[in-house]
């Protein structure tokens, strides 16, 4: 299992609108999510509409491939592009950009 991280942004006037729309997570998006491989997945808002996603996953590309051909994740999608700052062009979600990991302690 490895563990990725990324942040985006949020539009700042639409943050509390961003954060109540996944306090009511569609269950299907959630399930989703999961069943496409990702595990202990959080997004974690910040400062000026700064997002962190955090999730893990034994393989990156292939859960995104699984969950971007998904009918839930299109429409979720759509729903979420009005937050957004930067959208990413393949995928209708955030641009996000990816961290790479270079400590943890167990």
């Amino acid at each position: 299992m490895k563990r990725y991280a990324g942040m985006f942004r949020v539009k700042q006037e639409l943050v509390d609108e961003y954060r109540k729309a996944h306090e009511e997570i569609w269950p299907e998006m959630a399930q989703a999510i999961s069943g496409c491989g990702f595990r202990n997945h959080s997004l974690f808002l910040g400062p000026e509409g700064r997002v962190i996603i955090y999730a893990e996953a034994d393989d990156l590309a292939e859960s995104m491939r699984m969950l971007a051909g998904m009918d839930v994740n299109t429409r979720w999608q759509q729903s979420m592009r009005r937050f957004f700052t930067q959208t990413d062009e393949n995928t209708g979600g955030a641009r996000t950009e990816l961290f790479a990991e270079i400590f943890h302690l167990e």
